[in-house]
Order: structure tokens, then C-alpha cells, then sequence
């Protein structure tokens, strides 16, 4: 059962469509009794579900605001700035782009994540993938890709490779959910993200639709995501100017036995290649928005 606290706040927000969010929370619930450790989203900061629901009027415009509660759903987050428990406004990437199909702004799609046994073929970012999933899964990722079939019948590509998504998922761990899993699945998650890479291009492409709102809804994706990364880096900001400021009335002229112990160490330490992480990955690629790679 949903606490009646709960209903009137999602009232309080949206009387016309609170059986449709009620419904969103339920699903949620269910979802909890298959996960292991879960949060729960019943012990949420109240002020975080009204934050949720307002999220998505102000990211979908009003003539679509229907349309696409069938892909939006409702989880939750551990605050890695304030560590409160919080609900968290998502989208599964599959029903949205099934929204935008719907809508007429786009023919078809393909999402795939892509397992090393499966057989990928990239032709270039304006010609269709060549993709076969094998039954036998390796469960190691090897990448995933978004391929749009535009009305004109033209087709776009994006991808990401599996070093990619690693700092992608690392990301968002750690600036985002806080180390809650805040998706059904680290597939779905991934599939998220790969939507997020390629907003910035979708922008371009959809602000000449027909459906003039698309553009719109796009862009206020991107910002309202972007969103908690710039709050996560400002706090950090926040806490090493502190932490610079408390230190200062501490220094000295005199090197401390750290310093020391520094200055003794070479220039130059090798990094061994076989080690894989966020940190030596990123100094290889270009992270952007989302924690990915480059547009």
C-alpha cells in the first residue's frame, strides 16, 4: 500500500494524473521485492517526490505530457551530496524512443547492448549497423549502440565502447545514485546513457519536426540530467576550497615528511596497462557531459 502521505503529496502536485504516478510507485514496489538491499522508496524524503513529479511536467511540454508517462518511471537515489534517501524521475530508453515512433518524429530504432560473443559491424555514423545476438553470452559487455531510422528513411548511428561505459556507470554511481541501483537493470542503464550521448545530435535533428515540442523535450532532458553532475561537482568544489581554507592557517615554510617522501619518488611512474579503471581510462578519452566520450 501505498502511505497515505505519499497520495497527497503526488495530489498536491498533480490531481489530474495521480492515479497514473500512484501507479508509478506501486511498480516501483513491486520492482523492491526482486532486488537485493534495495532502497526503499516508502523511506524517501517527502520533498524529493514532489521534486520528481514537478521534474517531468517541466521536462515534458504540455501537449506530451500524456504521451510519455508510459516511459517514465520512478526509483530511487542516495544523495552522494547530502546522503538523503530520494525518489528519482527516469526514463526506459526503449518506451520513450516506442513514444517518439508513435508521434510520427521518428520510423524505427535499434538498442542494443552488445556482448562480446554477439556480432557487431559498425559502417559509419549515417549507415545501418550490421548486428546478430547470440544465444551463448559471455556476459562481458562489449559496447552498445543507437541506431534512428529518421521519416526520410535515413539512418543515424551512435555508439559506445565498453571502456566508455565503465566510466559512464562509474559516473553515475558515484555523483548520481550514490551507489544505489537506481534502473531495473545494468542493461537499462546502460541503454539511458547511450540515449543521453545522443541527445546533443537529436536536438538538431528534431527541432525542425512537425512536433515542435520535441526539441524542447530533448533539451530539458539533457539539462535536467546534466543537472546532478553539476550539483555533485560543485559540492566537491565547495568542500576542497573549505578544506583549503581550514588547512592554510597550518602551513609551513618547511616541506612536511609527505612532501618529503614525494620529492624523492621519480618523475616519471609507469602506469601498468593492464590495469583498467576509471581514473586511467579516463585519461585516454574525451569525457564529456554524462561521463562519456565525445559527441
Amino acid at each position: 500500500m501505498i502511505p497515505i502521505s505519499m497520495i497527497k503529496t503526488i495530489k498536491s502536485v498533480s490531481l489530474e494524473h495521480h492515479d497514473i504516478i500512484c501507479q508509478k510507485i506501486l511498480n516501483r514496489m513491486t520492482l523492491e521485492e526482486q532486488l537485493d538491499n534495495p532502497l526503499i522508496i516508502k523511506d524517501c524524503e517527502g520533498l524529493s517526490l514532489k521534486k520528481a513529479i514537478k521534474s517531468y511536467f517541466h521536462i515534458v511540454p504540455n501537449e506530451f505530457h500524456d504521451h510519455f508517462f508510459k516511459a517514465m518511471f520512478l526509483s530511487t537515489r542516495r544523495n552522494p551530496v547530502n546522503h538523503e534517501k530520494e525518489v528519482f524521475l527516469g526514463f526506459n530508453c526503449a518506451k520513450f524512443l516506442d513514444v517518439l515512433i508513435e508521434l510520427g518524429v521518428i520510423k524505427g530504432y535499434q538498442i542494443n547492448v552488445i556482448d562480446r560473443n554477439d556480432d557487431f559491424e559498425f559502417n559509419g555514423a549515417r549507415e545501418a549497423v550490421s548486428y546478430t545476438s547470440h544465444q551463448d553470452k559471455s556476459n562481458d559487455v562489449n559496447g552498445i549502440y543507437l541506431q534512428l531510422t529518421l521519416n526520410d528513411e535515413s539512418v543515424t548511428v551512435w555508439t559506445m565502447h565498453s571502456e566508455e561505459l565503465l566510466i559512464a556507470e562509474q559516473a553515475w554511481q558515484e555523483e548520481v545514485f550514490g551507489y544505489k541501483n537506481a534502473f531495473a537493470s545494468r542493461d537499462e542503464l546502460f541503454k539511458f546513457i547511450m540515449l543521453l550521448r545522443a541527445t546533443k545530435l537529436m536536438i538538431g535533428f528534431f527541432c525542425f519536426s512537425e512536433k515542435s515540442g520535441i526539441g524542447e523535450l530533448i533539451s530539458n532532458i539533457m539539462n535536467t540530467y546534466y543537472s546532478y553532475f553539476d550539483e555533485f561537482k560543485a559540492n566537491q568544489k565547495n568542500k576542497l576550497a573549505i578544506s583549503l581554507q581550514n588547512g592554510s592557517r597550518f602551513l609551513s615554510n618547511q616541506p612536511s615528511e609527505l612532501e618529503k617522501a614525494l620529492q624523492s619518488l621519480p618523475e616519471v611512474v609507469e602506469q601498468d596497462s593492464g590495469t583498467l579503471n576509471r581514473h586511467n581510462i579516463a585519461a585516454n578519452t574525451n569525457v564529456m557531459e554524462f561521463g562519456v566520450g565525445s559527441w
